[in-house]
């Protein structure tokens, strides 16, 4: 990681002695544009400054990382064998996972190709564009396309 590298440097030039100045000035002279910011420099020199020691960062808070484990996998299993036509946004609402974490769980823990994933939900997402178009057509004035009501209720479009 070529920031730990750089929070070395920050860390050895604090141990000559120099300032945090100088600190930024040495590290864009070594790494030109692509050093991180002065802030982030002057952040970590402070860090060392006040006595810390490792260059690695500090564990974030927040919510875990738990959408990958197995009962998730499980229930997402279950959930696509029962209904195949389900879509990705629609499992991650069910689940209350990331939108990211369904297509990684499909692909890496139940082995669908990026293909079978994209072609069950291919035809679904087609017909919600041109539903999601008729509702911006109708609040945006636009009476373009003619709709179904009922179609649209049915979908959820109101």
């Amino acid at each position: 990681m070529r920031e730990n590298t750089e929070r070395v440097c920050i860390k050895f030039c604090h141990k000559l002695g120099k300032t945090a100045i100088e600190t930024y000035q040495m590290l864009l002279l070594a790494y030109g544009d692509e050093t991180i910011s002065r802030a982030r420099v002057f952040e970590w020199f402070k860090r060392f400054k006040e006595g810390r020691t490792t260059v690695e960062s500090d564990e974030r808070e927040g919510r875990p990382s738990t959408n990958r484990n197995e009962e998730m996998i499980q229930k997402i299993r279950t959930a696509i064998r029962g209904n195949r036509r389900l879509i990705i946004m629609e499992l991650s609402n069910e689940f209350q996972i990331s939108f990211g974490s369904v297509p990684t769980i499909l692909m890496t823990d139940l082995d669908m190709s990026c293909s079978q994933i994209c072609s069950k939900t291919a035809l679904r997402l087609g017909y919600m564009a041109t539903i999601q178009k008729q509702r911006y057509n109708l609040h945006s004035g636009r009476h373009l396309i003619h709709h179904d009501p009922k179609k649209l209720v049915k979908f959820g479009v109101q």
